[in-house]
Order: structure tokens, then sequence, then C-alpha cells
């Protein structure tokens, strides 16, 4: 979702065309489906997602998010030398991903 609002958000802005976003998104798409790890939400996420929102003034799809991400990068971390990139527009989010330990990136970043 985070790509999604993001790249939405630049179209209605105007510092992206309708076609560009098109483009950009079906690249996301092509990527989601063939390198991306979907993370079922279980009991015990939804418990790390809220010992984030006690710590941290997230909003709760936000902390779902971020908790997701520390498990996603705490499972890498034991496999291989993939480093996970926490994504977001959030400036917030970022910092706080950032104060977790998570490598981040904005894609307000890039024209």
């Amino acid at each position: 979702m985070e790509v999604l609002s993001a790249l939405s958000r630049r179209q209605r802005e105007g510092s992206l065309s309708a076609d560009d976003f098109n483009s950009v998104f079906q690249d996301f798409r092509i990527d989601f489906d063939s390198q991306y790890r979907v993370i079922e939400v279980d009991q015990s996420l939804i418990q790390s997602a809220g010992e984030l929102v006690i710590q941290h003034p997230l909003r709760a799809y936000d902390s779902m998010q971020l908790a997701s991400a520390m498990r996603v990068q705490s499972i890498l971390s034991q496999m291989s030398n993939i480093q996970l990139i926490f994504l977001s527009a959030d400036l917030r989010l970022l910092n706080i991903a950032q104060s977790q330990g998570l490598v981040t990136d904005n894609p307000n970043n890039y024209p």
C-alpha cells in the first residue's frame, strides 16, 4: 500500500504523469509477484505491532507494516546477507524504523 499511496500522491500533485504512474506501478507489481515474500498476520505479529504502538507514536497500519518488516529482517539476518530496506514516504515512520535498526529509504527522494 505504501508504494501505491506514494505513486498516487505524486500523480495527484503532478510530479508523475498517468503513463509514468502506470509504468512504475506495473513494474512494481511484477517485482512484487516475483521478489517479495508475503507474511501471514498471526497473533505474534499483532502483539509485536501492539508493542510498537505503545512505544512509538504510530498509527495501527504503520505498526503492522513495521512489525512485519522487523520479522522479515530477523529471518533474513539468519539466512543470508540480504539486507531488507524499509520503504516509506512517512518521515516519522522512517525515523522509528531506523530506531528499530532497519535500513530505510524514502521514495520521495527520487524524481
